[in-house]
């Protein structure tokens, strides 16, 4: 980069620093060669709902290229790429915050139906109100009310997207509220499981069950379904140990700058560590990054003072379908 570009770059990034905003990471400048914008934006509310992030738009444009739903996730992780840890709920409190939760709402509003599991549907049964909410919250009184209102606003036809559980065993709970209003429930479980007394009496509850594999759930045939139902995005928001399998078009993630110390082998992972690598293979598929802000400022649930990089992943055959 030449020298008075770099000064000028590092002029832009000290304003938006000041300003407690977003700033373009600067690191990434081999990235940046390679195709992204060199433009200083300042991320304010609502950047994911706009430009390549409005996903309803961006399907528009690759659906016929793709020839099935688009299909993304989110994640919060620390600089090793732990996500989870075996046998907790949620991010762990060293990485979980306020901020990140916000972009995945509007992540998880622009979807049509969302990809959930047994565990958090468990979660649920079991803390209620204290489990992370991704089920309701865009409800009428609920902390995330005006992504409901953004929803409608924008052509959805129903505050929350609809929900696609995926379980084995069948040995879950999901609340009664959740078929009121139209909402559709599939549930994908085994061929063996499809016909089980669980599984009518899922389907005494108004929710639709699935066989998609013989001892896994195949996430293509998952994906397929839903898309013969009519969704176009659809947003997986569980556990890692699902994408395998899973046709996968763009990965978010908010890569807390702090590492989780613990067991290794309890840890839950994605492919993402302290080089942010602009390349990473998920499942099979190559994925590019195409995106990266730097956040200074949120609060981690440990009440310390956190930096986030807020990275944006698209694979290869995605890409394809958006240059074309």
């Amino acid at each position: 980069m030449p020298e008075g570009k770099q000064k000028e770059l590092e002029k832009d990034i000290q304003r938006f620093e000041d300003e407690g905003g977003f700033v373009p990471d600067a690191s990434l400048e081999n990235a940046r060669i390679n195709g992204l914008e060199t433009t200083l934006v300042q991320m304010e509310e609502g950047h994911y709902l706009t430009g390549n992030h409005n996903l309803k738009e961006v399907y528009e444009r690759v659906k016929d290229k793709l020839g099935r739903p688009l299909v993304y996730t989110s994640y919060v992780a620390d600089l090793n790429g732990v996500v989870g840890i075996e046998g907790v709920g949620g991010p762990p409190k060293e990485i979980k915050n306020d901020f990140d939760w916000e972009c995945f709402q509007e992540h998880q509003s622009q979807a049509d139906i969302i990809i959930t599991a047994t565990g958090h549907m468990n979660r649920v049964e079991k803390l209620g109100g204290k489990a992370q909410n991704v089920l309701s919250q865009f409800d009428k009184g609920q902390p995330f009310e005006k992504f409901g209102d953004w929803r409608l606003e924008h052509g959805y036809k129903r505050r929350n997207p609809d929900v696609a559980v995926v379980s084995r065993s069948l040995d879950f709970n999901f609340p009664d509220a959740l078929t009121q209003g139209e909402r559709r429930v599939f549930i994908f479980t085994t061929h063996e499981m499809e016909n089980s007394e669980k599984a009518r009496n899922f389907r005494e509850r108004d929710a639709i069950v699935v066989g998609a594999g013989e001892e896994e759930v195949d996430g293509k045939v998952m994906i397929e379904r839903l898309g013969e139902e009519g969704y176009g995005l659809i947003m997986h928001t569980t556990t890692p140990k699902i994408l395998e399998g899973l046709p996968l078009d763009r990965f978010y993630v908010a890569q807390v700058q702090r590492e989780i110390l613990g067991d290794p082998n309890k840890f839950i992972t994605i492919p993402i560590n302290q080089n942010t690598p602009e390349e990473v293979n998920l499942s099979g598929t190559r994925f590019k990054l195409t995106e990266s802000f730097v956040h200074e400022g949120a609060k981690a649930k440990d009440d310390k003072i956190i930096t986030q990089r807020f990275l944006v992943y698209d694979s290869g055959p995605f890409q394809e379908a958006l240059n074309s």
